[in-house]
């Protein structure tokens, strides 16, 4: 799916050290995910009850 550039430079300037920005490249949504909840994610095991997060962060 095609991206705009102006949308990217407007994520990339809103930058900052505790925060990731991913692109979907199927889709064109701009996802941006905290150091935070990075290091929890990847510490979960997979059999782990992620009830208690919303959606967007299981």
């Amino acid at each position: 799916m095609p991206v705009k550039i102006k949308d990217l430079v407007a994520e990339m300037k809103m930058q900052m050290d505790e925060y990731r920005q991913y692109l979907n490249k199927e889709t064109g949504m701009i996802l941006t995910v905290s150091n935070e909840d990075m290091a929890i994610a990847e510490e979960s095991e997979e059999d782990e009850d992620s009830s208690q997060y919303p959606d967007w962060q299981r």
